[in-house]
């Protein structure tokens, strides 16, 4: 680990006391290691004294290292801290990057605790996720330290530092001022401005891609969301990429490049959470640390040939191609090119390299998709030639012409434009760096904090009062119950606490923390809203009543372990009243529209959750946790995704219509006496039976047609049949009336032209009914002139059904047809019987 004069000595500029520069000449400039860089390099200014008091410090850069420098010194304390920026906000370049993923530690894997997505800095610390999200935590403590030391840290935006002039023992620093929004509206131009300090930190860092590195060809930055390889060019069989630049930022994009759908989350997850993957690392470790010797001797490394030999095996027996195969874009086509022969770099990080080799044998074994490496000085472009596939790019490479679609170049920041007006100071800079660089070699290329100045900078903290960082502000606050009190005031119900009815759904989440729901009236006093509530309560993995315990027990336990329609409903833990409240954020309204208010987002809570695993299932028959438990055959998954876009799109627009269909799925009775109990059932614990029976509907609707949700009684289907419109029931209840599903369908009297039962495997005697002489019925059921409320046509998920989905739409219109006619045929034997007799 550097020592607090290692630390300077990289830092100092030679020959000018109180000029330090910060990573803007070191290999690997990330977000983290230009914070490490920064916090260290504040500690040993101060550890070493050479922070005179009352000292003017200039900070040239905002960026990641820039800030976290400024906020270290300032939060140390007796100095006046100028933190300088051209831009017109800090860290510009992660503004808006949301498709560029920040990790603290990932790019130090294999390593142990590379996964680890904590930054664990004691000032400005975050955890990873988008740049724009790492942005934002980085921001909100940085405001808090600006807070915390009020006058002493000034932040100068939009000035640009043209230059730094030895003074005596201070420096001159002259600026230009680009005026703001409201002083161009009053016609200020831009201004000069010069300042005297006692020293000056360069923290430019990254500094700015050149916006046209190849002549006549757009790059965007890497940092911009546009410059993320997507989507842009997949209407074409056979897209071209053409990717110049082996650092970090070129291996990355080329694997972006190669991928259909790239995220850097979902790639990097895919690789180091591969089972197995632990098997390569040791390999990997010797692979880098011959890397290294190689490097530090002058001799060039192959990569892909130490890959070939120590890991090839490896990585297609772990389904590492194979996986890297299924995230290909279709026929990709991919150029590589770098300035030497090296396909990659000991200075990238190893999991970026490994990702590469991966899109490297990914496109062999696929073998439509294509990688070639070309190594050439310079690129240029030319005029491509016109007519039928005429590429959008042309470019020029040691005497070879490659047709591109895209051009992605990243070669680094253009850091000799940045360095450049400095160079009256920086003399000398580059050469002492880099012997430093050779002397420290590894201590310097991944850098860590000491625990001293890691102590010193968590106590400064703590005497600033700053705020811890948001994701352990996250991770305490799922500790902190979310509150839901109601009582009746008068006609109407009282609701506060920390969600409304209309997002009380929230706490069936699997991430969302414990719940109190408080209700100071009973469930009498609340009506159908008590049935709202013990929905909202049953279905709660992680809920606690808080009621009158005698009064709310007998209730619950009707509606869960003793209900007369489902199984495996849970009783609410209950505790009495007593202290506990909640009185913000109050609204008063009926209590029916209370009730309807929590039911239609309960609803969509399970709309949206059946939702998720139909579009899973629609695009690859993926079914975690078995809900559906048969496979379909793809053009009929795509036909049922059609319909399932209609039916949910119907159900968005009728809040009623979706509360039927939701509540007869878990419930056969189908009468005003039953609805708000059956609306009870409708939850996370039940959400099997909602998608597998949703399922086996869509299914049915896609061979028998022109099947929709029925929005009135009977029933929770119809469907248009010989000018006629048929109603149906889709129902998965586990029993009627306290009757298992399986004894009770065959003598229920079913109320709708057809039955479908999706938790029913084998057929059953349904058709004994239409054997029955309608003439010996007795009272109370259907006679002759009400022949079709009785005898339905009913569909199970038997071998023959299964069979059928997973052969296609085709042989499922059959089956359905087969059933239909059967169905109809004993129906008229049954009426001439009955006729007969």
């Amino acid at each position: 680990m550097l020592t607090p004069f290692d630390v300077i000595d990289g830092a100092s500029v030679p020959a000018r006391p109180g000029l330090y520069v910060l990573g803007c000449y070191d290999s690997r400039i990330t977000f983290y290691s230009q914070q490490i860089r920064a916090l260290s390099l504040a500690y040993a200014l101060f550890e070493q004294g050479h922070l005179p008091a009352n000292a003017r410090i200039a900070v040239v850069g905002a960026g990641a290292g820039g800030i976290t420098l400024a906020a270290a010194l300032a939060a140390t304390g007796g100095f006046r801290i100028y933190l300088f920026e051209r831009s017109d906000d800090l860290m510009p370049l992660q503004r808006g990057a949301t498709r560029r993923r920040i990790d603290p530690h990932i790019y130090d894997w294999p390593k142990e605790d590379a996964r680890h997505e904590y930054a664990e800095l004691p000032l400005l610390d975050w955890r990873s996720g988008s740049a724009t999200q790492v942005r934002d935590d980085v921001m909100r403590e940085f405001a808090a330290v600006r807070a915390a030391v009020g006058a002493r840290l000034e932040v100068l935006l939009r000035h640009d530092v043209r230059s730094v002039t030895p003074a005596g023992a201070d420096y001159e620093i002259a600026f230009e001022r680009e005026p703001n929004a409201a002083e161009l509206a009053q016609g200020l131009d831009r201004g000069n401005g010069h300042m005297r300090v006692d020293i000056v930190i360069f923290a430019f860092g990254f500094g700015i891609e050149p916006p046209r590195p190849i002549p006549n060809t757009n790059t965007e930055s890497y940092w911009s969301d546009a410059g993320v390889p997507g989507p842009e060019i997949t209407g074409k069989a056979r897209p071209r990429f053409f990717v110049s630049g082996n650092g970090d930022g070129g291996l990355i994009d080329l694997v972006a490049a190669a991928s259909a759908d790239f995220s850097h989350a979902s790639t990097i997850q895919a690789i180091i959470g591969q089972p197995g993957i632990e098997e390569l690392t040791e390999r990997l470790r010797t692979i880098d640390a011959q890397a290294r010797e190689a490097d530090a001797a002058g001799a060039p490394f192959d990569f892909v040939a130490a890959y070939d030999a120590e890991i090839a095996a490896d990585v297609a027996r772990l389904g590492l191609v194979d996986e890297m195969v299924r995230r290909l874009r279709p026929g990709v086509q991919l150029t590589f090119q770098t300035r030497d022969p090296s396909l990659m770099s000991v200075k990238t990080a190893t999991l970026n390299r490994l990702a590469v080799y991966l899109v490297i044998k990914a496109c062999a074994q696929n073998g439509i998709a294509q990688f070639h490496h070309v190594v050439c000085g310079t690129v240029d472009s030319v005029e491509p030639p016109a007519g039928h596939g005429r590429p959008d790019y042309l470019l020029e490479c040691a005497g070879n012409q490659i047709p591109a679609d895209k051009v992605i170049v990243r070669r680094g920041p253009d850091r000799q434009s940045v360095r450049h007006p400095f160079t009256n100071v920086l003399d000398g800079f580059e050469a002492h760096h880099a012997a430093w660089l050779a002397r420290l070699a590894a201590e310097t290329l991944v850098p860590t904090l000491s625990d001293a100045a890691r102590a010193h900078f968590q106590r400064l903290s703590t005497e600033h009062a700053l705020p811890m960082p948001r994701y352990m502000e996250a991770e305490m606050a799922q500790h902190v119950p979310i509150r839901i009190q109601l009582q009746r005031n008068g006609a109407q119900v009282r609701w506060t606490g920390d969600v409304a009815p209309a997002a009380a759904a929230t706490i069936w989440s699997t991430q969302a923390r414990e719940a109190h729901i408080i209700s100071l009236a009973t469930p009498p006093e609340l009506g159908a809203l008590a049935h709202a509530i013990a929905r909202l309560a049953i279905h709660a993995d992680r809920a606690l009543l808080v009621a009158n315990v005698p009064a709310w027990r007998a209730f619950l336990i009707r509606l869960s372990i003793e209900s007369n329609h489902a199984e495996d409903l849970r009783l609410p833990t209950l505790r009495a009243l007593g202290a506990d409240g909640a009185i913000l954020n109050p609204v008063l309204m009926p209590v029916d529209a209370a009730s309807t208010e929590l039911n239609d987002a309960m609803d969509q809570w399970v709309l949206a959750a059946i939702d998720v695993h139909l579009q899973a299932y629609f695009a690859t028959g993926a079914d975690p946790g078995r809900k559906i438990q048969f496979r379909t055959e793809a053009a009929l998954r795509a036909s049922m995704r059609d319909i399932w876009a209609e039916w949910r799109a119907s159900f968005n627009g009728a809040p009623a219509l979706l509360a039927r269909f939701l509540r007869l799925i878990l419930c056969a009775l189908d009468d005003d006496d039953s609805e708000d109990e059956a609306r009870v059932l409708v939850g996370p614990l039940k959400l099997k039976g909602l998608i597998r029976a949703t399922t086996v509907a869509l299914a049915v609707a896609s061979g028998w047609r022109a099947m929709t949700p029925h929005g009135t009684r009977p029933g929770n289907l119809s469907r248009a049949f010989a000018d006629q419109i048929h109603t149906g029931h889709a129902c998965a209840a586990d029993m009627i009336n306290g009757e298992s599903m399986a004894l009770s369908a065959a003598k229920f009297m079913w109320r709708t032209n057809f039955v479908v039962l999706p938790m029913v495997h084998k057929p059953t005697e349904f058709s004994a009914l239409s054997d029955t002489s309608l003439a010996k019925i007795e009272d109370g059921i259907p006679r002759l002139t009400e022949v079709d409320d009785r005898l339905n046509v009913v569909l199970t998920v038997n071998d023959a059904f299964v069979g059928a989905v997973g052969a296609g739409a085709d042989a499922l219109t059959a089956l359905l047809m087969q059933a239909q006619e059967f169905h109809f045929s004993r129906m008229n034997k049954a009426i001439e019987r009955a006729v007969i007799a």
